[in-house]
């Protein structure tokens, strides 16, 4: 079978690396690259037998990048530290392993919100799972990967994913992506647009519910959609609101 190296990014996540790296206690090595942490994440991924580097985290994609630059095996999977490997999805892996057909293998995902299951969906994969120099991470601050360029497999059996741990964590993580985002937009050219503004979260509310079936989840997958709706939201009032404050210093350079 061939050698896995599991690769984890974390800050301040205490309460949740420990059962992430025991989901992966069959890997042939596992290294964590932490943000300079002020909890116990190092001490627990340590004890878990976690080989650890600290690295100030510039762009998640190139922290990921680092990570994978520290694996040793031809192998990599790589998670985050609020995913974990179930027992069935561990026999998978490892059954690709003995006799891999690609180079890389795209993982769907399992996401719990509030601490309950979402009824699971077969969209959202990525390629987690590929050959050491296979699977790259972008320099971009959000959306950083990881992407291939080989034909990818797919694997049956979703990663974990407690991503939505709480309401206020998910609008915490709303506020800093659509920072990101929205310089990002306005740097590739858009400006202010009242109709998309209003629409955009309308169609973001319809295609979760509908395309990636958040319906199906309940008063929760109600929620889910309206969160992400609100991200939509923020996301363009913030192109607003850097287009207004860089109309105010281009007039207040010209007085």
């Amino acid at each position: 079978m061939k050698r896995l190296s599991v690769v984890v990014i974390a800050k301040n996540e205490e309460t949740l690396i420990g059962e992430c790296l025991r989901s992966v206690s069959f890997a042939d090595e596992v290294v964590v690259v932490d943000d300079y942490s002020t909890d116990r994440t190092v001490e627990i991924a340590k004890k878990e037998g976690a080989r650890v580097y600290r690295r100030r985290v510039d762009t998640l994609g190139k922290q990921k990048q680092y990570a994978i630059g520290k694996a040793l095996e031809e192998w990599i999977l790589q998670l985050d530290a609020d995913e974990r490997v179930s027992p069935q999805l561990r026999k998978e892996i490892e059954g690709v392993l003995r006799q891999p057909r690609f180079d890389a293998y795209n993982i769907y995902f399992h996401q719990y919100f509030l601490g309950e299951p979402l009824v699971p969906t077969l969209s959202g994969g990525h390629p987690r799972l590929f050959r050491k120099g296979v699977g790259r991470f972008s320099h971009a601050p959000v959306h950083e990967g990881p992407f291939v360029d080989v034909r990818a497999g797919q694997l049956r059996t979703p990663i974990t994913h407690y991503s939505h741990r709480s309401i206020s964590q998910m609008i915490e993580k709303f506020n800093r992506y659509t920072d990101d985002e929205a310089r990002l937009l306005f740097e590739g050219g858009f400006r202010n647009n009242w109709f998309r503004t209003f629409l955009a979260p309308l169609y973001t509310f319809f295609r979760r519910q509908w395309v990636e079936q958040d319906f199906r989840s309940g008063l929760r997958g109600l929620v889910l959609s309206l969160l992400f709706s609100l991200y939509t939201l923020m996301k363009w009032l913030k192109v607003w609101e850097i287009s207004v404050s860089a109309a105010e210093a281009k007039s207040s350079q010209v007085d």
